[in-house]
């Protein structure tokens, strides 16, 4: 039985058809791009390159007091710090997708072979971020020194939490102060208007048969 050479030719035509619009969309991407750096939109990169690191640290330590507490019952169950760092990340992979990044990338390093005290080091460089510094160096200091790491993340995720309700408190506090603005500008003028206008047509009414 000889094979039909329908789907070779269905083939050959698909693949000429779709290499031009490859290319063509390629060549609009290259032209959004040129255009743009002309236009002057690339003096707004690293504005945009800053507000999404500061976006990304933000991300990062929101999530990292729960994933000190899933640390910390981790711990405390009898896994080592390498199994912990995973379970934690495959555990706030969903909700905290950055924080779990850096876990899976330790944990990655530390069954390659490098040291515990190099992998967390390099976590915290990778991290740039002051919370995951402390964190590293307090699990440093608790392995060179033997004390127990559990107590060493009971405090700091503690501290974690009291840092996150803080800045909470913060926001919210600086609520009303930014809530003001609109309302002076938007709210003010249309209560003076519904206050003063009845008294504007009530002398308006005086007025002109007075005048007349």
């Amino acid at each position: 039985m000889v094979s039909s050479p329908a789907p070779a030719v269905w083939f050959v035509t698909m693949s000429r058809y779709r290499r031009p619009r490859i290319a063509s969309t390629r060549r609009r991407g290259e032209q959004r791009r040129r255009k743009a750096v002309e236009g002057g939109d690339a003096t707004r990169l690293p504005q945009n390159c800053s507000a999404r690191t500061e976006r990304r640290k933000t991300a990062v330590i929101n999530g990292f007091p729960d994933a000190l507490d899933l640390m910390l019952v981790c711990t405390e169950a009898g896994l080592s710090l390498e199994a912990s760092f995973a379970r934690v990340g495959k555990e706030v992979m969903r909700l905290h997708p950055l924080l779990a990044e850096l876990f899976a990338a330790a944990v990655l390093e530390m069954r390659a072979g490098r040291s515990r005290e190099d992998a967390l080091r390099r976590m915290a460089d990778r991290a740039q971020i002051d919370e995951i510094h402390g964190f590293t160096t307090l699990l440093i200091q608790s392995t060179n020194l033997g004390s127990s790491i559990g107590q060493t993340l009971r405090v700091y995720a503690a501290e974690m939490r009291e840092s996150r309700r803080m800045r909470a408190e913060e926001k919210a506090h600086r609520l009303p102060v930014l809530l003001s603005i609109p309302l002076v500008t938007c709210m003010l003028p249309v209560m003076i208007g519904v206050l003063m206008l009845p008294a504007a047509i009530r002398v308006i009414r005086v007025i002109i048969p007075a005048l007349g």
